[in-house]
């Protein structure tokens, strides 16, 4: 019995040997959760096992599968090109197509065994494993990115798309998957979207909203004229950047949202502005130039916000008077205590 022990162990381990040689693009299947599930894979054909080498796990959308998914994001949108020394894996959904990965339940860690096949017969750094998704599939990254920050360097979210308001802020036990915003100022998250894509996109930028009142470190765009689906190289190569150093250098006052009502009555509104600091140093106090109806009014943030952290600022205007009809606001980053904002892009909402 001894002898038989060993040789199934000597065989196992040559099959384990042999695999881990297989590179470009191939196809593996495992049992789990009841069925049999296909794993598809990228490996760069100059693999060498002695180097490590970065994973990323990439999480199809509804009614796709992981071959399909896998041929499109490295035959077509050739992300590998820009992704040196990266291994890619690509779970499947299983036969509910109609469903993202937390159905049924338990389905998730197909996520996990995918990773772990992965590290079987490649040599992975540990510290180096990104959680991609689209669609369904992104809004699966984004619970699951959420809930295991610690096994990921990053999340790239293509247009996850959370399943109505419920779903959105959590509150409901039959219609959300609950979201761990409070975890996102663990990990970076690029969340991409279509601006043709309108199915999602305003849930979209409600979730980075979440995200960044939560401290998160979320970079985000939204690209023109694109549909629901996955942008090419050129458009993701600064969100791997990201993943790799989220932290500008200097200061970045992001003016993010600024909130009124659409309609009052009354002769006074406070509005209310979303900012954060996005860049790697502390912000110091800073002014902002509101402009309501073309006059110019100043208020000072005293606040020292550290990288990413966010704040929501109340413009009480003293002496404000809203005129009958149409009101314009405007609100402009004026001036830094702390040297000068290394980001202007983002200084006007």
């Amino acid at each position: 019995m001894k002898k038989i022990l060993l040789m199934l162990a000597i065989v196992t381990g040559l099959y384990g040997t042999a695999n881990a040689q297989q590179t470009g693009s191939f196809d593996t299947t495992i049992m789990f959760n009841g069925e049999s599930r296909n794993i598809a894979f990228y490996v760069p054909t100059d693999y060498d096992a002695n180097k490590s080498y970065r994973l990323m796990v990439g999480l199809h959308g509804l009614g796709d599968n992981s071959i399909s998914y896998r041929n499109a994001i490295i035959s077509a949108l050739q992300w590998n090109t820009q992704l040196p020394n990266t291994i890619f894996v690509f779970p499947d959904g299983g036969s509910d197509q109609g469903k993202d990965f937390y159905a049924p339940q338990g389905d998730e860690q197909i996520i996990n065994e995918s990773i772990n096949l992965a590290k079987t017969n490649y040599n992975i750094a540990d510290d180096d494993i990104i959680l991609q998704g689209f669609s369904l599939g992104g809004r699966s990254a984004l619970k699951f990115g959420l809930e295991n920050y610690t096994q990921f360097k990053g999340l790239i979210l293509n247009t996850p798309a959370v399943q109505g308001i419920h779903d959105l802020n959590n509150d409901s036990l039959y219609y959300s998957i609950g979201y761990k915003y409070e975890n996102a100022d663990k990990i970076p998250i690029a969340l991409v979207h279509g601006a043709a894509d309108l199915t999602y996109l305003g849930f979209d930028e409600l979730v980075k909203k979440h995200l960044i009142m939560n401290n998160g470190i979320v970079e985000g765009e939204i690209i023109p004229k694109m549909p629901h689906t996955v942008p090419p190289i050129q458009f993701m190569k600064k969100y791997f950047d990201f993943i790799e150093n989220p932290y500008r250098d200097g200061v970045d006052i992001d003016l993010f949202s600024l909130e009124m009502p659409q309609r009052t009555c009354d002769e006074k509104v406070i509005p209310t502005l979303l900012l954060r600091n996005t860049g790697g140093s502390e912000s110091g106090s800073f002014i902002l130039n509101v402009k309501v109806n073309g006059t110019d009014y100043q208020y000072t943030v005293e606040d020292n916000l550290s990288a990413y952290q966010s704040k929501l600022v109340n413009l009480d205007i003293p002496n404000l008077i809203l005129n009958n009809g149409n009101n314009e606001f405007n609100v402009t980053l004026l001036t830094l205590s702390e040297g000068n904002d290394v980001y202007m892009i983002n200084d006007t909402c």
